[in-house]
């Protein structure tokens, strides 16, 4: 009789707990969990102090139109191995010679883990200004644990027809794996002797099946004579 009570008890005991004792969360002001610290690391998001910041590499406009339209390119690298950006906010701003602001635009994009990625915003216009230098500015992002894993995506082909009046690069992809690939993102950078780049154009592909071949085609509204190599690079926002 009394080790049945003795059981009943601790049942009641066991049931109070789980049903009084808070639910132990990312958001609890407590480290719990797997957390590394307060509210972050593990299951949570990562801890700031652990975070390295994006580095930019380089930020740069091309004009696509005499009408004062510019295709403006950062080339970045998360250089964070074991955490991706799932979504970063950020501002492209382009200057005049005297440094007077001529215009701001905003925009989304992601990081996966490791990668050196492009930031690509076409159509900048600026009316009658002239540029004289762009800047990314990133103000926000969404870091989330996830480690570094290259898209397994060949380039089985590259073709260049840069000296053409309007220039283009014609690519073969092949997805190797057993896996579907969203949203691929492909972007051209075309580069002069000087290993800088003069150039840069985008295309998205919806949908990349398995072992599928695609080919993709870059293109540009004027010859770009200072052009003779071409870079590509390939990630999936998906």
């Amino acid at each position: 009789m009394i080790a049945i009570l003795a059981v009943f008890m601790f049942l009641a005991v066991g049931s109070a707990i789980y049903y009084f004792y808070p639910e132990q969360t990312c958001f609890d002001k407590a480290q719990n969990q797997d957390e590394e610290d307060i509210d972050c690391g593990g299951i949570c998001t990562p801890c700031k102090e652990q975070v390295r910041d994006f580095a930019v590499f380089w930020t740069r406009f091309f004009k696509i139109r005499e009408e004062g339209a510019y295709d403006i390119v950062a080339f970045v690298e998360n250089r964070n191995q074991f955490y991706a950006a799932k979504n970063i906010r950020y501002a492209i701003k382009l200057y005049d010679k005297e440094n007077i602001l001529i215009s701001v635009k905003e925009g989304r994009s992601f990081a996966n883990a490791g990668e050196r990625f492009v930031i690509f915003e076409p159509n900048f216009g600026v009316r009658n200004r002239i540029p004289a230098r762009a800047i990314l500015d990133i103000r926000e992002v969404d870091w989330i644990t996830k480690e570094s894993k290259p898209l397994p995506v060949n380039i089985l082909k590259k073709d260049l027809f840069l000296s053409e009046t309007f220039p283009r690069v014609e690519i073969l992809i092949k997805n190797k794996v057993a896996e579907i690939f969203k949203n691929v993102e492909a972007t051209a950078i075309l580069y002069d002797v000087s290993g800088d780049a003069v150039g840069a154009s985008r295309t998205v592909l919806n949908t990349l099946d398995i072992q599928e071949e695609a080919r993709l085609n870059f293109t540009w509204p004027q010859p770009i004579p200072q052009a003779v190599s071409v870079e590509i690079y390939l990630r999936s926002g998906q």
